[in-house]
C-alpha cells in the first residue's frame, strides 16, 4: 500500500483551485473538472480501480470507514485500500455546477 504522504505529494502536482485541508492524515481540495482525468490516473496508480460506483454493495468495513466523510452517493467515486489495519481512501464529489470536484483523501 502506498504511504499517505507520498500519495499527497503525487496528487498535489495537479492544479487545484483551492486546498481546504492539508493535514498528516487528511487532504481536501477542489479542482476544475478538466483536471479530473489527471487526478483519476494518479489515484488509479496508487489504489487500482475505484470501488465505487459499483453494481456491488460496499462492504461493511468500507462503509464504516467512509461514514465520517459523508458516505458516497451514486454520482461520486471512491478509491479504497486497506493493509495491516490501515485504510486509505480517496473520494471524488462532483459539484452541482458540473465544473468542479472536491477531492477528500484520508488515512485511518
Amino acid at each position: 500500500m502506498v504511504e499517505f504522504g507520498q500519495l499527497k505529494l503525487a496528487v498535489k502536482k495537479i492544479v487545484f483551485e483551492m486546498i481546504r485541508v492539508d493535514a498528516d492524515n487528511y487532504f481536501e481540495a477542489v479542482l476544475a473538472k478538466e483536471h479530473l482525468s489527471e487526478l483519476a490516473s494518479e489515484l488509479e496508480k496508487n489504489f487500482g480501480v475505484a470501488v465505487w460506483p459499483s453494481k456491488e454493495k460496499l462492504s461493511p468495513r468500507i462503509q464504516e470507514n467512509i461514514q465520517e466523510f459523508g458516505g458516497v452517493r451514486d454520482d461520486q467515486t471512491l478509491y479504497f485500500s486497506e493493509e495491516a489495519g490501515v485504510c486509505l481512501l480517496a473520494m471524488l464529489w462532483p459539484w452541482q455546477d458540473n465544473r468542479r470536484i472536491t477531492l477528500k483523501m484520508a488515512k485511518k
